[in-house]
């Protein structure tokens, strides 16, 4: 019989633990990145949302008559009020409106100030509205949110009847 020669008799077992090491190392480095993919298609749907609920919070706001004592209420949940012309509403983590902060995955804010130069205005009166979103919890991997997923300022006339042109 033939004698196995020396480069024939396989892997040793410190090749194997070598390989399977060099492995591990290089897919955490693409778990990591499958992770960073996630959160960042994540935050892209979140901010897509919330610029979403901004504009149709602004349209509400807009219908409301000039004097703010009027209830904002988006899809039958109304605003809290929490100070003169500004609004509260708390949504979950799949965009529909909330009650209250222990369920609300994010909180829309919107307020309403008069503008800049808005007593030389005599026909009408011009506002300042601002949207701010914030996510209240972090994304996966996070120790803290980031802040605001989105701000939006725009401007309102309205006339002194109380309609927006």
């Amino acid at each position: 019989m033939r004698k196995f020669e020396r480069s024939q008799r396989g892997f040793a077992l410190v090749e194997i633990i070598i390989a399977i090491g060099v492995l591990a190392v290089v897919s955490m480095f693409i778990l990591e990145m499958f992770v960073r993919a996630a959160n960042m298609s994540q935050r892209a749907r979140d901010k897509d949302n919330a610029c979403f609920e901004a504009q149709t919070v602004l349209a509400l706001y807009r219908a409301l008559p000039a004097q703010g004592g009027a209830a904002l209420s988006v899809s039958g949940r109304a605003a809290a009020r929490s100070a003169p012309g500004v609004w509260t509403l708390y949504y979950d983590d799949a965009w529909r409106p909330v009650a209250a902060p222990p369920d609300a995955g994010f909180t829309l804010t919107l307020t309403s100030a008069p503008g800049a130069g808005a007593e030389a205005l005599s026909a009408g009166v011009w506002e300042t509205l601002s949207v701010t979103v914030v996510r209240n919890e972090p994304y996966l991997l996070e120790k803290q949110p980031r802040g605001p997923i989105l701000t939006l300022t725009t401007g309102l006339y309205r006339t002194r009847e109380g309609a927006a042109p």
